[in-house]
């Protein structure tokens, strides 16, 4: 029998422009994805999605305007999956990381992508207009620095769980620039996401009527694959009326939903966001006896035409072995 698929969606801070870029000038249905996407993006915006991640701006520059990068990354993230799925590469179940639990969720079918993008808009705006600046600070060391440092970690949350030695904040970002300096300090490693909000964290609390608001206007349909849930570490059945308030404001643990998943047997993990970050993720999280598989589609080192083609030999190999 052979393994499993799982797509996975990664979230806010995998973003970068240019994403893509060598699948979007060379594969048709890609391209066609995108276009679709950036023309919905633009009805609700008034710019164009692909001129914002292709054409205005160079990949080294922060892609951290959430109202441009909510939306380029759902959309990236829902044309790797239709290009994947019409290759015949299709998921047994999928598994999205914050904003790619909306990804999930269009991929499944529960929302129309058109659902998706008004969504990831609204909720920029909301951001945009009240929500106070914030910040999402990685840090490479144990949560039991927490405890060490107590003092320092005193107005910063964990937001996010990716693997031993690897956890997310989030707080305001007074307060995450002076715990980032505190532990560069102390030689900790740390790393500041792209991100100018506080997500996963009482930070959104400002916000949080009219988030929920938001939430609970969405009509969800039953998912058409397995979903698994980052926020509750489980598999959804069916989508809750507020069940994306919570994927915005509880923290995130992948190392509980890849456990969980790895309970039914050993999988193929498919990254189908744009840096492999949740590929990375997985490689420390597998069992040293575990037979499952890991791979991205595309990553910020380019070549993408080069990544589906290794995509689609390792998935042959991984497959008929």
């Amino acid at each position: 029998m052979s393994m499993p698929i799982v797509f996975m969606f990664s979230g806010q801070g995998s973003q970068y422009f240019q994403m893509g870029r060598e699948l979007f000038e060379n594969n048709p249905r890609f391209r066609l994805w995108m276009n679709f996407c950036s023309k919905i993006v633009e009805d609700l915006i008034g710019e164009s999605l692909v001129d914002i991640i292709y054409y205005r701006n160079e990949k080294s520059e922060k892609f951290d305007r959430i109202l441009h990068s909510n939306p380029a990354l759902l959309s990236i993230e829902y044309s790797l999956s239709r290009m994947l799925i019409e290759k015949r590469i299709l998921p047994d179940c999928l598994l999205g990381y914050s904003l790619g639990e909306m990804t999930a969720a269009v991929v499944s079918d529960a929302l129309t992508i058109e659902e998706g993008l008004v969504f990831a808009v609204d909720v920029a705006r909301t951001l945009e207009e009240s929500c106070p600046i914030g910040a999402m600070l990685a840090i490479v060391d144990s949560e039991n620095i927490i405890n060490s440092y107590s003092e320092a970690f005193a107005n910063c949350t964990v937001s996010g769980r990716n693997f031993e030695n690897n956890f997310v904040v989030s707080g305001l970002l007074d307060d995450v620039l002076r715990l980032q300096h505190f532990l560069e300090s102390r030689n900790v490693l740390t790393h500041r996401l792209s991100v100018k909000y506080g997500f996963h964290s009482e930070v959104l609390e400002n916000v949080s009527e009219e988030l929920k608001r938001l939430c609970c206007s969405l009509n969800f349909r039953r998912p058409r694959y397995p979903v698994y849930s980052s926020v509750e570490s489980s598999k959804i059945e069916e989508y809750s009326e507020e069940y994306f308030w919570r994927v915005i404001r509880e923290p995130v643990n992948l190392m509980n939903a890849v456990n969980k998943i790895e309970k039914s047997g050993s999988h193929i993990y498919i990254d189908v966001g744009p840096s492999g970050t949740l590929s990375t993720s997985v490689s420390y999280l597998l069992n040293k006896n575990s037979s499952s598989k890991k791979i991205e589609v595309i990553n910020q080192f380019g070549k993408d035409i080069e990544w589906v083609s290794k995509l689609e030999s390792q998935l042959t190999t991984w497959l008929v072995s």
